[in-house]
């Protein structure tokens, strides 16, 4: 009977699992286990409200092999997320976020309840549990969110764009050898990090730190005004990251007709920027460009200035939810 009901599971996957699927990034370069990262992950989604309060998670006979893991180390995982009381079993029937969690609202005053039931029934005084409290949750404090790059251009843009977004979030941004070793004062941070750079934080402790993949905005979002260009049009990017212009060519090159041209002017060079400007129809600029060079953007009449978004809304929505922040528009 137990191994049809795990068949049917591997037949029938909760709904949302696509999109859970698709999210989680593992490395098997790091020196990380693959269970400490599933449960760092698959915690920061359940945290964020991704996977929200009663949702199913996929069982370890379906998941496993998709991530390429073996399905005791996904159990491991759903253990140790019970053990965080993220998730709770249900006998026969698979593993869910409780009903009790929610990263807002007012449920979460039930799940702080039985938080504080559990500890005194195992024996923990007052002062134990306030001790357990302030690890956790530091007096005086303000939610706080990293983000790890090694380009500092990037890094600037990233969290200029997550600071504009998220209210009453503290955003830093680090290089990624310095958030590997976790500096004093980031406990219980947020580390966010591009995809591929996830394994390169191979010394974070899951325990101490969740480690998000950023995703990004796709393709479609910067080429919006770029689909609205007549032939023999002008686009121009200007950011500060010589990495993003270098993307923003490559990227667009496939999407730009022939008779589209396609300008990256260094914002370090005030004349090119003029010039830019001077024989644009469409300019794209980078949040962190768009504030210092306010002043000179004044493109030619009838040329249009759009900002250059780089990570998805739908993300940022996610993190607020995480951080039980508001989404600032």
């Amino acid at each position: 009977m137990r191994g049809a009901n795990e068949a049917r599971e591997v037949r029938t996957p909760a709904a949302g699992t696509s999109r859970l699927l698709a999210d989680l990034v593992l490395s098997r370069h790091s020196r990380v286990s693959l269970r400490r990262q599933l449960v760092s992950q698959l915690g920061a989604a359940i945290r964020s409200g991704r996977v929200g309060p009663g949702q199913r998670l996929p069982s370890a006979r379906w998941l496993g092999p998709r991530l390429g893991l073996h399905r005791n180390t996904v159990r491991l995982a759903y253990s140790e997320l019970d053990r965080l009381s993220l998730v709770s079993r249900r006998p026969g029937s698979g593993v869910y976020v409780p009903e009790a969690w929610s990263p807002h609202g007012g449920t979460l005053e039930d799940a702080f309840r039985g938080f504080l039931d559990r500890g005194r029934a195992s024996g923990l005084s007052a002062r134990q549990l306030d001790d357990l409290l302030s690890r956790w949750i530091p007096r005086g404090t303000t939610p706080c969110l990293c983000v790890a790059e090694p380009e500092p251009a990037l890094r600037s843009i990233l969290v200029a764009e997550l600071a504009s977004a998220l209210s009453g979030v503290k955003v830093l941004g680090s290089s990624v050898g310095r958030a590997r070793r976790v500096p004093s004062g980031l406990e219980g941070c947020c580390l966010v990090v591009r995809p591929e750079l996830v394994g390169a934080l191979r010394d974070t402790d899951p325990s101490v730190v969740d480690v998000v993949p950023i995703r990004f905005a796709g393709a479609g979002a910067w080429c919006g005004p770029v689909g609205r260009l007549r032939p023999g049009s002008v686009l121009a990017l200007i950011s500060i990251s010589r990495g993003l212009r270098r993307h923003a060519r490559e990227l667009l090159a496939g999407r730009l007709a022939d008779a589209i041209g396609l300008i990256c002017p260094d914002p370090r060079s005030p004349p090119d920027v003029k010039r830019a400007l001077r024989i644009a129809d469409c300019v794209l600029v980078d949040v962190l460009c768009a504030v210092r060079l306010r002043p000179a953007l004044r493109p030619r009449p009838g040329s249009r200035v759009h900002p250059l978004r780089l990570i998805a809304p739908g993300w940022i929505d996610e993190m607020a939810r995480y951080f039980g922040a508001e989404r600032r528009s």
